[in-house]
């Protein structure tokens, strides 16, 4: 019994060996919100143009509690979910794909609000999220006139609206309501954030794109 036990031990401490002590970089292909994973302080992803990583100054990051991992809202997106450590806190359009046929579209990434053409188009269709999955595009609306009790110098005509998106009226003014809380995302964040910077081998511009980002 006791030599069997030592043989377990034995085993196990081989494989942790093997492994360094840390989980599987795969588990960080893609990042969910909430996931309560350590962050190393260093990690690097092979692609089709080389290899891309992110690295840590301030060494590993425990991402439970942390508000750039957690949801920020009901629709159950992080910051984390459109900046992904495996295209480089960024976006590529195989990543998103990737996670579209993984998750037959029900990630929080493909969210109706701006993951999608138009939010009235049936959400289950990939056709209906052609910007984000073919170009890596966030479709976010803005109201019109920016300001209440301001004259804008110009004006907007639509041209050319294939999805209907810029002429739904359900959509005008759901876009209304929902810009407040995405305009207070940066609050959330603490000045004492780590940040990461990019560290990029034979990687393309195809590969990685900036995210989507908000203005207050």
């Amino acid at each position: 019994m006791k030599q069997g036990a030592v043989l377990s031990i034995l085993c196990l401490a081989a494989a942790v060996g093997a492994t360094g002590g840390q989980i599987s970089q795969q588990s960080f292909k893609w990042f969910t919100a909430g996931a309560g994973l350590v962050l190393p302080r260093e990690l690097t992803f092979e692609n089709a143009s080389g290899r891309l990583g992110i690295l840590n100054a301030d060494g590993p990051v425990a991402t439970n509690g942390h508000p750039f991992f957690e949801a920020l809202g009901p629709n159950g997106r992080a910051c984390v979910t459109c900046h992904q450590p495996a295209n480089g806190m960024s976006l590529s359009v195989d990543l998103i794909r990737e996670r579209w046929s993984a998750t037959k579209g029900k990630d929080p990434l493909f969210a109706a609000i701006d993951g999608s053409d138009n939010p009235s188009a049936p959400q289950d269709r990939d056709s209906s999220h052609s910007l984000l999955l073919n170009r890596r595009l966030f479709r976010v609306g803005l109201p019109w006139p920016p300001a209440q009790n301001k004259s804008p110098e110009f004006s907007i005509e639509v041209v050319r609206d294939p999805t209907g998106v810029n002429r739904d009226q359900v959509w005008t003014e759901q876009i209304k309501r929902a810009m407040a809380p995405l305009r207070r995302v940066s609050r959330v964040m603490p000045s004492d954030a780590p940040l990461y910077r990019s560290v990029a081998g034979n990687n393309s511009a195809n590969t990685a794109a900036s995210g989507p980002m908000y203005a207050n």
